[in-house]
């Protein structure tokens, strides 16, 4: 059975990736965070990070995802979307939900 998309296990791919790609990465991340400005994610952390949400959730993203996402919230409309859910219900996940770096 597929995993359920959960936004903490979102924020926590995008958390390990951010802290592999940044050692010194110390900041909050949010839904909201941008991948670029916040986490300092350049393109190719972005690839990781889309890579491992296809492994943890166990679905394929389009390229759009990659191209488009500038947010978790961004990664999580798609993942949604991938398994048949609305992709506005990322709009009503609760956007303080965050991972520092103990998470």
């Amino acid at each position: 059975m597929p995993a359920a998309i959960d936004p903490n296990r979102v924020l926590s791919v995008v958390a390990a990736v951010a802290r592999e790609a940044r050692p010194s990465f110390d900041t909050y991340i949010t839904l909201d965070s941008s991948l670029e400005r916040d986490l300092g994610l350049d393109s190719l952390a972005r690839v990781e990070v889309v890579l491992r949400l296809e492994r943890e959730f166990s679905l394929s993203l389009p390229e759009q995802a990659l191209a488009s996402s500038e947010t978790p919230r961004d990664l999580l409309r798609f993942l949604l979307a991938g398994r048949g859910h609305a992709p506005q219900a990322a709009d009503r996940t609760v956007a303080s939900l965050a991972r520092d770096r103990g998470s």
